[in-house]
């Protein structure tokens, strides 16, 4: 006795049931596209607020440098202090910050302050004094053009207020120039004390 084949039965989605799918991808979709909105507005939100306060610092640290310049102008025509004596005491709360003490001669790595004057060869006047900081002689000049390392170079030793005349010779075509250098500061990092008292 043979039994009848079993009927396959197809099982249809309910149209709520495809509505309900479809109304999920809508959703997904549009708070997808919400969330890419608000992180967009939030970056550029954020951005906007950033550049407001660099603006806001840079000018309140103009503000305030032009309040130290009017002080010291003050003080210096009313006789109270020099503008050496301002520049020496800047020099020293830097060098405090930085944790360096004034020495006698320049070294290799030391922190030099100069004053700078250059001319060509066959000129009478130098150009305007410039002031310079050398933030560690000799070892910052790598891949440097020749010229700084003759200068650097010829620093070594120099003590406070001592000139300098350097001549630089000129390639090719070009001129030779003279430079003359005015060490007005060498100050070298401190020595750190070991547990025991001694230097490292």
């Amino acid at each position: 006795m043979s039994s009848s084949p079993e009927k396959k039965r197809n099982k249809k989605r309910s149209p709520s049931g495809a509505n309900n799918s479809f109304a999920n991808l809508v959703a997904n979709a549009a708070n997808k596209q919400l969330a890419d909105h608000v992180e967009q507005r939030m970056g550029q939100y954020a951005q906007a607020i950033l550049q407001n306060l660099s603006k806001l610092t840079l000018d309140h640290l103009a503000n305030i440098q032009t309040r130290h310049l009017a002080i010291e102008e003050i003080m210096i025509k009313s006789g109270t202090v020099s503008r050496e004596q301002i520049n020496n005491e800047i020099t020293n709360q830097e060098d405090t910050a930085l944790g360096y003490i004034e020495v006698d001669a320049a070294a290799e790595g030391d922190l030099v302050r100069v004053e700078v004057e250059s001319k060509a060869a066959d000129e009478a006047q130098y150009s305007e004094k410039e002031k310079l900081r050398i933030n560690s002689l000799l070892r910052e000049v790598d891949g440097a053009v020749q010229t700084l390392k003759e200068i650097e170079t010829a620093m070594v030793g120099m003590k406070k207020d001592e000139i300098k005349d350097i001549t630089i010779k000129g390639e090719g075509e070009d001129k030779d120039s003279n430079i003359r250098v005015t060490i007005k500061k060498v100050s070298r990092k401190k020595a750190e004390e070991k547990k025991d008292g001694t230097q490292a």
